[in-house]
């Protein structure tokens, strides 16, 4: 790291030569001794994004480019600033991005019609008659809800296998509602709706015409032959992407699409390396922050799909 120029505000410190600081007066320190004294009050400078820490510090521009532009790193949308995602472009590099919702695998199940919930407590019990999914696989992972008159639809936490005919899942600390017995689920109705399982959005300027944009997903799905679809949307409503599986349902599915001009280049209705008679063009403006989303669905009930992995890469 540079050395950092401060400015003292507050006696009672010393350089790493033991000499004191004297308020008012300017110094050229260490990034570590500039940092740690600035977090403690006692210096101020110009601009604290001097203190920015540096992803290829150490690297030589020339000397080490063709490492530089094979670096991929895996963060967190929120931990992700414009500057680092244009830096990071500038000389080639990917970056890969997580789905903040994504902590655990996600099991979308098609209840059977009349399927009923009973809640004590934070916790769920859900009656549905052969349900199919098996047991102890998926116990931890969050659950999707359809929905009963007293409590709302939505992802839960700690699904648990209780028999071939039931199951349960917890709701978070402080949810509001009263206890309910029996309540019918999703009106009486088998679930088979398309669901949202996970959602991230791209920093503005992440792409450019000539860029590149891929979802890589792990799923499995339930041995039974009705079809159990993911879907890849970018934006509003644009779909770049989709897997229909049947009785073979476990395994990884990609989709690409690519930056061409103005535009969002995707298969819509396939995976990488498949033939398809649809393209979706849709008009992006690149400078803009971009929705993406993963979603759920299958069409017969008593089936489930699980989505246990989800990453956006960026190559720009």
């Amino acid at each position: 790291m540079n050395d950092v120029f401060v400015t003292c505000i507050k006696d009672g410190r010393f350089d790493r030569f033991g000499r004191p600081l004297v308020s008012g007066s300017s110094y050229t320190l260490s990034w570590s001794l500039a940092r740690d004294l600035w977090q403690a009050g006692y210096v101020s400078v110009a601009s604290i994004s001097v203190f920015d820490e540096d992803p290829l510090a150490g690297t030589s521009p020339l000397d080490d480019f063709n490492i530089s532009r094979a670096l991929s790193l895996s963060r967190q949308p929120t931990q992700t600033t414009a500057n680092l995602a244009a830096e990071l472009a500038a000389i080639g590099s990917s970056l890969t991005y997580k789905f903040p919702s994504l902590t655990a695998g996600r099991l979308l199940a098609s209840l059977v019609a009349g399927s009923t919930a009973t809640r004590a407590g934070l916790v769920v019990t859900v009656t549905a008659t052969a349900h199919g999914i098996p047991p102890t696989t998926f116990d931890g992972c969050d659950f999707f809800f359809p929905g009963c008159p007293s409590l709302a639809s939505g992802w839960y936490k700690n699904f648990l296998y209780l028999t071939a005919n039931s199951l349960q899942f917890a709701l978070p600390n402080g949810a509001l509602g009263v206890d309910f017995t029996s309540e019918s689920i999703n009106s009486g109705n088998a679930f088979i709706d398309r669901v949202e399982g996970c959602s991230l959005t791209l920093p503005g300027s992440s792409l450019q015409s000539g860029s590149r944009l891929r979802l890589s997903a792990f799923r499995q799905g339930s041995p039974g032959a009705g079809a159990k679809y993911l879907f890849f949307f970018t934006g509003v409503s644009d779909q770049q992407g989709r897997s229909i599986l049947t009785n073979s349902a476990n395994g990884f599915a990609a989709f690409t699409a690519v930056c061409d001009g103005n535009k969002i280049r995707g298969l819509t209705n396939q995976v990488d390396f498949g033939l398809s008679s649809v393209v979706t063009d849709a008009v992006t403006d690149f400078n803009a922050p971009l929705p993406c989303r993963v979603e759920l669905q299958h069409n017969t009930a008593g089936e489930y799909l699980y989505l246990a992995y989800a990453v956006i890469e960026v190559l720009k």
